[in-house]
């Protein structure tokens, strides 16, 4: 029997450089960010679609083996796809597919971002026979790249869009399967209990619960 006043909140993606309550997994983005030794927090670290032309490739892989081998560091990303940047999409994939190497490599999972290019998401990981855990972090897309992502073995993290009723993110957690979830405040100025407490109601469960299957969660795929 598991005593749930001892189970923490556990934000799986934040760039809010606040410290809250329970485990956060903190993004590291860049030097500016790089501060790791603090107690109690957890970190991901990776090269964001967004930032590529913000400095040389170089400078980010750099950036990624000075501090990929931290005992805090837990997880490559956020790092993926996306076509409504531009960055040739060509580059992007190169550098995803260093990361993805990386965590094959390292063991470690992968948070990932992707704006309309789950197609080529999804290819990559065949092409590349990647087996490590991928959670798309702040998912609200249709519940049909729900479906397909599911049955590829992907995990989930929701964060500010299930506040909104009509939000595709709050519609699909309802019915989700709740062995491939997480939850996150990403850039979000509301706290991850807000976040707790909206998931625990739109699944129609008790907070305790939803506690429980996020940290047996978390311990699955972050305890390797």
């Amino acid at each position: 029997m598991i005593d749930t006043t001892e189970i923490p909140y556990i934000d799986v993606h934040t760039h809010n450089k606040e410290k809250e309550e329970g485990i956060t997994v903190f993004n590291l983005l860049n030097e500016d960010d790089a501060v790791i030794d603090e107690e109690g927090r957890k970190y991901s670290l990776g090269i964001h679609p967004w930032y590529i032309d913000d400095m040389t490739v170089e400078k980010h892989y750099e950036f990624i083996d000075k501090y990929i081998n931290n005992e805090n560091v837990i997880a490559i990303g956020e790092c993926g796809l996306d076509k409504l940047v531009n960055v040739p999409s060509a580059l992007q994939k190169e550098i995803l597919t260093y990361q993805f190497q990386l965590a094959e490599k390292l063991n470690k999972p992968v948070i990932i971002h992707c704006v309309r290019a789950y197609e080529e998401l999804l290819a990559l990981k065949k092409k590349l026979d990647f087996g490590q855990t991928m959670i798309i972090h702040g998912f609200n897309s249709s519940p049909k790249i729900g479906d397909m992502l599911i049955k590829a073995g992907f995990y989930f993290s929701f964060g500010k869009a299930i506040l909104k009723d009509d939000s595709n993110a709050a519609k699909i957690i309802k019915k989700f399967s709740s062995g491939r979830l997480f939850l996150e405040t990403d850039d979000s100025k509301r706290s991850i209990i807000k976040i707790y407490e909206r998931a625990a109601s739109l699944m129609q469960i008790d907070i305790e619960e939803l506690k429980v299957i996020i940290y047996k969660n978390y311990q699955k795929v972050f305890s390797k």
